[in-house]
């Protein structure tokens, strides 16, 4: 894990950077009261400080940045630009916003509570594994590896099993589906970076690299590509001295990002809008009718880094909205019987709940516990919030470490900040997800020591 802690002077030179933004953003005429506004300012820039200077784990950091983006980055941008809250969001009354504002810091200030009491307990958690930090792995255990990685990959793309924003058009069967959306899910980044964790040839970069662009762009998800491109900055952070071979290794998944980017973004023009199939999209691209759309892509790049983070448009809706019967409704949904939530019409989505597409609208955890209006089941209800949050800190530090673990952590975090619909089904998903994982790094780590230990 990166040590912040060296960079505590850039760190804070970025946090003053950022509260002259606030200030600057007061002589623009907003429509929130400025002390509501600088309160929520520093709530969260504070949750971000403590992620930084020193963390407790690499999972509270990038929750909390998460939160972040989600919370104070769209409101920034949404009062010094003007732009519409875009991804995960629909039409939202303003009027609100004052007390939105309110809420959010509330929420920030006991996350910030939540994870001081880590800190400051000198509470801690020695790995049950010492990973071995010599383990090459032979050639012929990468190339199985990528070439089922692309056997899955397109098996998916042909039958349709698991795509982004599409209903699924074949299923699997139990517990075959589970082990399916696992690997194509965060099951494939984590035994790739298991696999590449220490030494870094040329080959295990690779590998990297490839599995990311096949399993990104089989079901068409720019948020895996994150699964792969952060450990990888961890990695460069981290033998910074080496800074050659670093940048080397870092510049090839960067090319491959880019392009697997490319790619997912045009598909996602294909699907979304012309309602092509596979064939149709590979036959429009060979005969030269599908051109180039460079403006979508870069639209897409920007959605990527400040719309897909779900914050405080939930809170918004959930605070017009209060309502425990409405909570409860929430939270014991079931998919399998209404294919889209409650929150969809509450929030005014613009996205489709008809035909093939399956866009969810999303609260966000805080904005679903924004619903609750009894005190009482507040208070339970953040309490298990909470529970979760440190049990994942718990698997995070006691089962992982390295790049399998900030592998984990980007996932655990990106869930925890966005996973609030059909919360008892996912929850479930997650915690087979996250046994999965477990069971995973004890199979590689022993396998490892009796197979492929190294000589040197």
């Amino acid at each position: 894990m990166i040590n912040f802690s060296k960079f505590r002077y850039q760190i804070l030179f970025l946090i003053v950077g950022f509260f002259a933004a606030i200030l600057i953003s007061f002589f623009k005429s907003i429509p929130v009261h400025s002390s509501y506004y600088l309160f929520f300012s520093i709530s969260f820039l504070s949750l971000l400080a403590i992620s930084f200077v020193k963390p407790i784990s690499e999972f509270f950091l990038l929750m909390n940045f998460f939160f972040f983006l989600g919370f104070w980055g769209k409101i920034s941008v949404y009062i010094l630009t003007e732009h519409r809250l875009g991804e995960a969001a629909g039409t939202f009354d303003l009027n609100i916003l004052n007390k939105s504002l309110i809420s959010s810091s509330t929420y920030a200030l006991v996350l910030l509570i939540f994870q001081a009491g880590f800190k400051y307990s000198k509470f801690s958690i020695k790995p049950l594994w010492k990973f071995e930090e010599k383990i090459n792995y032979p050639k012929y255990i990468i190339i199985f590896f990528l070439v089922l990685v692309f056997s899955v990959a397109l098996i998916n793309h042909k039958m349709g099993i698991f795509r982004v924003g599409i209903d699924s058009t074949y299923s699997l069967f139990l517990p075959i589906s589970i082990l399916f959306y696992w690997f194509m899910g965060p099951g494939s980044s984590f035994i790739a970076f298991s696999m590449a964790k220490k030494d870094y040839r040329f080959i295990d970069t690779l590998m990297i690299a490839l599995t990311m662009t096949a399993i990104s762009v089989s079901i068409i998800s720019r948020n895996s590509l994150l699964y792969f491109s952060y450990p990888i900055a961890v990695k460069f952070f981290t033998e910074i001295k080496n800074f050659k071979k670093a940048f080397i290794h870092t510049a090839i998944v960067f090319i491959f990002f880019v392009i697997s980017l490319f790619s997912i973004t045009q598909l996602r023009r294909a699907y979304y809008y012309n309602d092509n199939s596979p064939e149709q999209v590979a036959s429009a691209a060979r005969s030269g009718e599908s051109r180039i759309k460079w403006s979508y892509t870069i639209g897409s790049i920007a959605q990527v880094f400040m719309d897909r983070w779900i914050g405080i448009e939930g809170v918004i809706v959930a605070n017009s909205n209060k309502s425990d019967e409405k909570f409860s409704t929430i939270i014991n949904e079931d998919s399998k019987i209404n294919r889209t939530s409650i929150y969809h019409n509450l929030s005014n989505s613009i996205y489709p709940t008809s035909g093939k597409y399956l866009f969810y609208t999303l609260p966000g955890p805080l904005g679903l516990l924004t619903f609750i209006e009894s005190s009482s089941l507040k208070i339970v209800s953040w309490i298990v919030f909470l529970g979760i949050l440190a049990v994942t800190y718990f698997v995070s530090e006691f089962f992982l470490a390295g790049l399998p673990k900030s592998a984990f952590c980007w996932w655990a975090a990106s869930n925890m900040t966005q996973m609030s619909l059909f919360p008892i089904f996912n929850l479930k998903i997650y915690i087979i997800y996250t046994i999965l994982i477990i069971f995973t790094a004890f199979a590689i780590k022993k396998i490892s020591e009796n197979y492929f230990q190294s000589k040197t």
